[in-house]
């Protein structure tokens, strides 16, 4: 799906050409290299359908003229889980960043250029209706600490502040797993 930088930086692009089409808020994405998560916040309904609509089938046309390949590069269709949540939108964030780590391409969240921990300029990242919590990085560097722990001097994550109430935050996760 993605055999070199410039793959990447081109769905990078893509995603930002995205938002444009179809109004998105991305609070989160990881691109792997063979599927890519992103977590978007949608401005209306039918959105989140109609934007990985136009990114997937951009992607995939463009992915098939560069390397001649004709068919299918997507496996399935996407997936979408509505997250309502303060601390379940924080463990899909965490989840999504977290995962080129999980998958052994870095030792650290920040070291892979192709997530929003590193983010790209070409992607509109949001900071979201929940903010990632004081020691975030470090948070994404162990996935066996718990997000309820409190950093020292700071607040538990997700638990004051933040009204999950009118949120429907959706984790996508097309391609190839």
């Amino acid at each position: 799906m993605f055999k070199d930088s410039a793959d990447y930086r081109a769905f990078q692009w893509l995603m930002g050409v995205a938002t444009e089409r179809v109004p998105m808020r991305i609070l989160a994405y990881a691109l792997m290299p063979n599927h890519w998560h992103l977590v978007l916040w949608p401005e209306r309904d039918g959105a989140i359908s109609a934007y990985i609509k136009w990114l997937a089938a951009t992607h995939a046309c463009n992915f098939n003229a560069v390397y001649g390949h004709t068919g299918a590069v997507y496996q399935s269709r996407f997936r979408s889980v509505p997250v309502y949540d303060a601390l379940q939108i924080l463990r899909v964030i965490r989840y999504v960043e977290a995962n080129p780590v999980r998958a052994g391409l870095v030792t650290r969240a920040e070291q892979w250029q192709w997530s929003s921990v590193s983010a790209s300029p070409a992607v509109p990242i949001t900071i979201g209706p929940v903010p990632r919590p004081q020691g975030w990085l470090e948070l994404l560097a162990d996935p066996t600490r718990d997000l309820l722990e409190a950093p020292e001097g700071g607040q538990t994550p997700g638990t004051k502040g933040s009204d999950p109430s009118d949120q429907c935050l959706v984790s996508n996760e097309p391609g190839q797993s």
